[in-house]
């Protein structure tokens, strides 16, 4: 067989195996060998076209990866998601919050989350509390005030 049907093999392969590899990288190489295969039907030899790959694989690490992880990657970091997508967020406290019990409920976008107060004092039945942090499953909260 001819080296431009290895190379290209080889460029299919890689190419596919980065749909379960994030990072880009074997995209590049999957790259590279695409155009080593193209420039292998000129009938170059192996030397040169394992040069030539080097090369390839250079320039595309150099162009095409930046590329792809600047538009592929989230515009604002990664997005917090479960316990730590509620941080921030304003609650309604449905059930007292009481420490030296342990109990304690928030109502946050429709859903009801165990509540911890960041402080030692009970919050009572219906205020607004803020959700300052987590601790495993359950939410810490403070007293909302309006100035924040």
């Amino acid at each position: 067989m001819n080296p431009w049907f290895y190379w290209s093999v080889s460029a299919i392969l890689l190419i596919l195996l980065e749909l379960f590899f994030s990072g880009f990288v074997l995209l590049c190489f999957g790259f590279a060998a695409l155009a080593t295969s193209i420039l292998s039907l000129l009938g170059i030899g192996i030397e040169f076209q394992i040069l030539l790959f080097a090369i390839f694989t250079i320039v595309f690490f150099v162009s095409v990866r930046p590329f792809f992880l600047k538009h592929m990657k989230p515009k604002d970091g990664m997005v917090e998601t479960n316990v730590n997508g509620l941080i921030g967020n304003e609650a309604i406290v449905v059930e007292e919050i009481n420490p030296s019990k342990n109990i304690g409920r928030v109502k946050i976008r429709g859903e009801e989350w165990g509540a911890l107060n960041q402080d030692s004092a009970v919050i009572l039945l219906g205020l607004k509390v803020k959700v300052v942090g987590n601790s495993g499953n359950k939410v810490i909260v403070k007293l909302y005030s309006e100035g924040e």
